[in-house]
């Protein structure tokens, strides 16, 4: 009967420390990935990245995690960063701003550097990251 009991701790202390360690391993594939937009909804208006565009710069349109604590997002032209925390279900922004805003007149960039900072929660599905917030979605593809 002790052997039995000890198993069971056993067991159950294992699929702790798993349950544990993948919860921690999708975390550090999310800031550890480059992630394209895909698209931005803001109040029932949904706008596409077109790849096949070309963009003035080569990193157009990505969402960067840069360390634990700060992100970057290319626009077409622009560049932005912000200061982020997650915690198991949301994405929160403490503080964020734009480094240019130069020729914003694609409708596309002004969207998304509008919808960012509403961004409260996250969730991953396959390779597809979705910040969701106040009226708005983003989803993003992992490179």
């Amino acid at each position: 009967m002790i052997m039995k009991n000890k198993f069971f701790l056993f067991t159950f202390l294992l699929a702790i420390a798993l349950l544990s360690a993948c919860h921690r391993e999708t975390r550090t594939d999310i800031t550890e990935s480059s992630w394209k937009v895909k698209s931005v909804t803001t109040y029932g208006l949904t706008r596409h990245v077109d790849w096949s565009d070309e963009f003035s710069m080569p990193d157009a349109y990505r969402l960067v995690f840069l360390n634990d604590t700060l992100f970057q997002l290319n626009t077409s032209i622009n560049k932005a960063v912000g200061i982020y925390q997650f915690s198991p279900q949301e994405f929160i922004i403490y503080k964020y701003g734009t480094l240019t805003f130069v020729c914003c007149e694609e409708k596309l960039d002004k969207q998304l550097l509008h919808a960012l900072p509403k961004v409260t929660s996250y969730k991953t599905k396959e390779k597809t990251l979705i910040l969701k917030g106040d009226g708005c979605t983003i989803k993003l593809v992992k490179e």
